[in-house]
This record gives C-alpha cells, sequence and structure tokens, in this order.
C-alpha cells in the first residue's frame, strides 16, 4: 500500500505490491498518518483561497445579451479588496480571483465550471443566468457554490444540491409575504389569475401552494395569455373577472406590472369598486422604483394620469421588492463604479466625462453578499477545524444565519441556503411636489419572525401610515350568507317590503343568482 496526495490536498490509498522483508506494514501505516497530517495542516494554514468568479461581461453570438458583468464586478473586488484588508475575517489569510467568462450560455457556464476545478479553487461565486446544472456539477466534487444571479428554482432542493447557495432571493419567495397580507387582512378565500409566461406562472403556482399550506382557499386560478398593453389590445381581464367576480371578493393578480392597470379599470368600469367590497392584491416582481411611483397607475405608454385609474387603485395594494436604503446604498454604488475601473476588470466608464457614474444594477449588492457569504462560512471552518474546501461544510455555515445585505437591510438565509426577500407594501397615496398627485407608495414592510417559529414573515404597517380602505375598512373575504347564499336561509314576504336582507344577498336576489335549495322565498298573499 502507498498514500497517495489527491489534487484537493488529501491523502488517498493505493494497493502496490512490495516486499514484505523491505517494508513493514506499521512503518508504512505511520507513513501515510504522517503524510496525511502534513496534507491536513497545509490546507488548514493554507495562506490563499482562490475563488472563481463566474460572470456574463461580453458577447459571442447575441448582440442583445446586456452583459450585466460590466456594471457590476466591481462589487467582487470591493468586497474581496475589504476582507483581505480585515484584521478579523479570515486573518492570516487572503482571498484571490479566478474569471471565468460565460457569455451568458449555460454551456459556457457549465465550461467554466470545470475549469474551476482542474485549479482546485476553493469555491465558485456565481453563476449568473443558469445554474440547475452547475449546481449538480459542484455537488458531484464538493465543491461550495454561492449565487448572487440566478433565480431558477431547481437548486434549492438540498437532496440534490447540498453545495449551493445563494443571495439573490428566488422570485418565489415573495409568495411568503402574499401570504402574509392575505392573513393579515382574514381574507381567507381569494381568486388567483396570472399570466402564462413561464415566470409568473411559476410565482403563482408557488403562491397557490403557500396559501394552501396557510389555510387560505384559492377559489379559482386563471390565466391570460400574451402580454397586454392597456388601451392597445383586448382587455384580457373581462372574461376572467366575469367568470369569477360572483364567488368571490378578493384578487390575487401575478404578472407584468402594467398589465394590471387592465383589471383594474374593468373592475371600476363594473361598478364593484365603488362600495369597497372588492379588492384586488398585485405581484410585482421587480425592485420599488421609488424615483416614480406614478408608473404604476399607467400603462406603459401612457404619459398622463387617468382619472378613472386614478380611482380603481383606491383598492389596490402591492407587494414588491424593496428599493434599497439611501443613502447607504449610494455610497455603495460610488465605490463599486470606482473598482470597475481598476484591475482585474478594467471596464471605462464611457460617462466619466460628464461626471455621471454607470447605473449599478441591485445584484452588484448580491455579488457582494455573496463573497462576504462565503468569507464568513469559510472563517468559521477554519475556526473550527474543519475541512475548509467541503463545499457541504462551507454551506452548512451559510444556512440560517442573517446578516446586513449591501441593499442596507437585513437578509436571512433559509434552510435551503436561499437568501429571503425583502418585501414592501405599496399602496394608492397622495405624493407632494408631483404632477401626477397620486402613486403606489411604501405603507408596510415584512418582518422576519426573530424566533423563526413560522415560515410566514408579519406585515407591519409603517409609522403614520394607514391604506386609505373605501369604507370602514378592508373588505370581508366572503358575504355572511356565502358569495351565493349558501349559508343562510331567508324568509321574504312580499307583503312586509320593510324586511331587511343582507346587502350582498339583495343583490344575488335581485340578479337572480341565488342557487341554494335552503334559501325560500315566499310570497303572501294580500
Amino acid at each position: 500500500m502507498t498514500c497517495l496526495i489527491s489534487p484537493r490536498g488529501f491523502v488517498e490509498f493505493a494497493p502496490v505490491v512490495v516486499k514484505s522483508d523491505v517494508r513493514n506494514s506499521l512503518v508504512r501505516r505511520l507513513v501515510c498518518w504522517l503524510l496525511l497530517l502534513l496534507a491536513a495542516a497545509d490546507v488548514v494554514h493554507a495562506d490563499t483561497f482562490t475563488i472563481g468568479y463566474l460572470t456574463g461581461s461580453e458577447r459571442v453570438h447575441d448582440p442583445s445579451y446586456d452583459r450585466p458583468g460590466i456594471s457590476i464586478s466591481g462589487a467582487l473586488t470591493l468586497a474581496v479588496n475589504e476582507i483581505n484588508n480585515s484584521t478579523t475575517l479570515l486573518a492570516n489569510h487572503t482571498l484571490e480571483i479566478d474569471i471565468g467568462e460565460t457569455y451568458g450560455l449555460e454551456l459556457w457556464s457549465i465550461k467554466r465550471m470545470a475549469l474551476f476545478r482542474t485549479k482546485n479553487v476553493s469555491a465558485i461565486i456565481g453563476p449568473q443566468e443558469t445554474c440547475t446544472y452547475e449546481a449538480r456539477y459542484a455537488a458531484a466534487f464538493d465543491i461550495p457554490v454561492i449565487s448572487y444571479f440566478c433565480l431558477q428554482n431547481e437548486p434549492s432542493d438540498k437532496t440534490l444540491f447540498p453545495t449551493f447557495a445563494r443571495t439573490r432571493p428566488p422570485e418565489i419567495q415573495i409568495s411568503k409575504s402574499v401570504s402574509a397580507v392575505l392573513k393579515q387582512f382574514k381574507w381567507h378565500k381569494v381568486v388567483l389569475l396570472h399570466t402564462d409566461v413561464t415566470r409568473f406562472a411559476t410565482v403563482a403556482n408557488s403562491i397557490a401552494k403557500v396559501l394552501n399550506a396557510s389555510g387560505i382557499t384559492v377559489t379559482a386560478q386563471k390565466t391570460w395569455s400574451n402580454i397586454y398593453y392597456y388601451g392597445l389590445f383586448e382587455n384580457p381581464f373581462i372574461k376572467l373577472v366575469d367568470e369569477t367576480y360572483i364567488d368571490t371578493r378578493i384578487y390575487i393578480v401575478v404578472g407584468e406590472t402594467y398589465e394590471y392597470t387592465g383589471l383594474m379599470e374593468y373592475l371600476y368600469d363594473k361598478g364593484l369598486l365603488a362600495a369597497g367590497q372588492y379588492f384586488v392584491v398585485g405581484v410585482i416582481l421587480d425592485q420599488y422604483d421609488s424615483q416614480l411611483p406614478e408608473t404604476y397607475l399607467k400603462g406603459v405608454f401612457d404619459n398622463n394620469s387617468i382619472p378613472k385609474l386614478q380611482e380603481a387603485f383606491k383598492s389596490y395594494v402591492g407587494v414588491v421588492i424593496a428599493p434599497p436604503a439611501y443613502p447607504q446604498y449610494n455610497n455603495f454604488t460610488a465605490k463599486v463604479n470606482k473598482y470597475l475601473t481598476l484591475p482585474p476588470f478594467n471596464i471605462r466608464n464611457s460617462l466619466d466625462s460628464i461626471g455621471k457614474m454607470k447605473t449599478i444594477r441591485a445584484e452588484a449588492a448580491y455579488l457582494y453578499d455573496a463573497v462576504y457569504a462565503y468569507a464568513k462560512a469559510l472563517d468559521e471552518a477554519l475556526r473550527l477545524g474543519e475541512d475548509p474546501l467541503s463545499g457541504s461544510v462551507i454551506i452548512n455555515h451559510i444556512k440560517q444565519t442573517t446578516y446586513t445585505s449591501a441593499m442596507g437591510y437585513m437578509v436571512h438565509i433559509d434552510t435551503n441556503g436561499d437568501a429571503e426577500g425583502n418585501y414592501t407594501l405599496i399602496a394608492h397615496k397622495r405624493i407632494e411636489n408631483n404632477t401626477d398627485g397620486y402613486g403606489l407608495v411604501p405603507v408596510g414592510i415584512f418582518q422576519l419572525n426573530e424566533t423563526l417559529t413560522s415560515a410566514l414573515p408579519s406585515l407591519k404597517l409603517l409609522p403614520n401610515e394607514s391604506i386609505p380602505w373605501i369604507g370602514d375598512g378592508p373588505p370581508i373575504a366572503e358575504p355572511k350568507c356565502g358569495f351565493r347564499g349558501e349559508n343562510c336561509i331567508v324568509i321574504v314576504e312580499e307583503c312586509k317590503p320593510s324586511i331587511e336582507i343582507d346587502a350582498d344577498l339583495s343583490l344575488l336576489l335581485t340578479k337572480g343568482r341565488i342557487t341554494s335549495p335552503i334559501i325560500t322565498a315566499v310570497l303572501c298573499s294580500s
């Protein structure tokens, strides 16, 4: 038997034919154990750990590829520089960077993963657009991967992807905040509308699953096809509302934000919003734009405010990705701009000549957070004497942690290694010094349960903020007598016109919508 040192610094054993009188078995074993200890010591006390950075900063075939790397990569070198100069985090150790260009293509991303393995990188920060196959590859070789960009949901499954974590929340994370809104206002029955576009349909299906687990009934789930542009195409919400409005009071809608104008307009035109009995919760998968709060009340091609939409959106709240905390975030983006121009990226800022900075995407903050998440986990592994090159070890130290993001707010990473999103509730409010007068502005935030005993966050209204309900408060999810009067027995006597009937039931009687056999109408003679 002889001892082999693996490429990752570990001792392996292989049988060889030797003469028994030349090598004593005990000596051989002692030599192997000595080599094992030396190899382990070399790993634990290594001065340098190399990060493989997967980025899309160049184009090869697709001229429309937006190359996210050219506006966010400075966040990587900013974080590495701070860590390398820290006296407390990874003291006596250094992080280095090896860059892998993917061109935004999955095959190139996988190829770069393989090349990183031959270079014995300690961890991979990335991938960018795709991550499912890359994360499975990393799992096979126990390589830690911390993604700052990818939104694919499959790697959340830790039985298949045990060495994967991410600092950009998967879009389905918004489902929990939507459920928190419904629980807050006791809306236990809803109709879910969504586009058939895969991105939004995936989120809608996740919402339906979370609502069901939270005891909220989705009485109908319906879709519309193709992107709807307000005022330009046939309104798909006319058919959807006509099919569902009798059996609901609360709508959840998932799609492009500008499509929601069609739903709000038809509910308004149909007279369903006037008495405050119907309400809409919109799901917005983009980050809230605090500079243009009025755009949420317009069609995508509309410049001017539309009066009836202003009225309609009084019966609407939106759940949206929270904006960064200013002015701290401005300081962060300024640093990212600076580091973009420095080695190894050397990306020139074309706006320098006019004294402007390049617009920094939100993913820059997630990239910065990913580097720090790895560094803290690596530091913990070294401190505990664990294998610092094991992806499973590193990811286990990342899961169930909470940190302050470069966005300026606290973020928790759950048991799946996914960062939980930070969301805001927005509602129709007057905006001072705004030509449109009104917009959708933040009125509430979602807070994690401090003891993590609940999977759902709680909705907290901001100080001095409220939702401008039409009527005395939030509408009820279901009339007392049921949507079709099925929960009541009502005797209607024509000779007693003063009899009081529930408003919703009266509407159903008038329109002949009563279908329940337990409702009896008795007409008495004069």
